[in-house]
């Protein structure tokens, strides 16, 4: 239990079912809030994921939602608390909800601290919440990013997918048309960075990748989520053996945005542009033995 000021601060328990219940009410419309059914087996099954703020044992705020290792929040979780994974890498975030009376009094930022605090605390990759227009400042404001519209329709209402990174994020670069004959040493590289950070790119080492061109409106869609990772990346990981356009095209992308690149590719099977060699922009490490990769990916995260 934690004090804040004249309010406390601690996780959920049955017995705050009903204060919970009421400030869902008033602070959502009926066709966004949790009914008390829904409240009740959410708190049985996740209760440790939800946080009130009290004042003199009234419940005045919460913040709750699930743990999953799925990337996006999507309206199934909020009627399927069996799909909480406690071991799960992303902390949801299904309602942040505060009394009219206590609003602009910093309870819903004392809580959401609190509830980020813990989820860094479980080793979380990050926390993802989905908002509307009118809340994306507020949320910016403690170090989320906004991720773009959501395809949540819970409501009938627009949302905004918003998401805080806990850890390094990483987008790894690696072949994927061009060629896939180190897709084997991409996982072995992905699943070592994420030892200690996220990686966004994590499909690039999969096997089962669609490596043919799926028409201009699917490949906008690959576009703009890439380009999205990497404007919320806080650094690229190359391995730039198999020459690629796409990951070319990634380097050059990084480096407008400020992004950290560090390419890695075997000299005893490749040479590699000179116009990545002879940009200083880049860290640069060629290798013979893959193992040396692992070394110098310890330094560098």
């Amino acid at each position: 239990m934690a004090y804040s000021g004249h309010y406390i601060l601690h996780q959920a328990t049955p017995f705050e079912l009903e204060g919970i219940s009421f400030v869902e009410s008033v602070c959502f419309p009926e066709s966004e809030a949790a009914s008390w059914e829904s409240l009740s087996e959410r708190i049985k099954v996740f209760g440790k994921h939800f946080t009130c703020m009290l004042s003199e044992e009234r419940v005045i705020g919460y913040v709750a939602g699930l743990v999953t290792d799925e990337w996006n929040l999507t309206d199934e979780m909020y009627g399927n608390p069996s799909m909480h994974n406690e071991k799960g890498k992303w902390q949801m975030i299904f309602s942040v909800a505060t009394l009219p009376e206590y609003q602009g009094k910093g309870v819903a930022s004392e809580l959401m601290k609190a509830f980020i605090a813990q989820a860094r605390e479980e080793g979380r990759d990050g926390v993802v919440l989905t908002c509307k227009e009118s809340m994306v400042r507020f949320y910016s404001k403690l170090g989320f990013v906004n991720e773009g519209v959501s395809a949540s329709t819970h409501g009938g209402v627009v949302w905004y997918q918003m998401r805080l990174f806990l850890k390094t994020a990483v987008y790894f670069a690696g072949s994927i048309r061009g060629g896939r004959s180190d897709a084997t040493l991409y996982r072995r590289i992905i699943k070592h960075i994420q030892k200690k950070a996220v990686v966004l790119t994590e499909h690039v080492g999969s096997s089962k990748l669609e490596l043919k061109e799926q028409g201009r409106d699917k490949d906008a869609k690959i576009y703009e989520q890439d380009t999205a990772w990497l404007r919320e990346s806080d650094l690229l990981i190359g391995e730039c053996t198999c020459p690629s356009l796409g990951v070319g095209y990634e380097l050059a992308y990084a480096e407008r945005f400020n992004k950290p690149c560090y390419l890695f590719y075997n000299k005893t099977k490749t040479q590699l542009s000179a116009m990545l060699t002879g940009n200083s922009y880049y860290h640069i490490y060629p290798y013979e033995d893959p193992e040396e990769i692992f070394t110098i990916l310890d330094k560098i995260l």
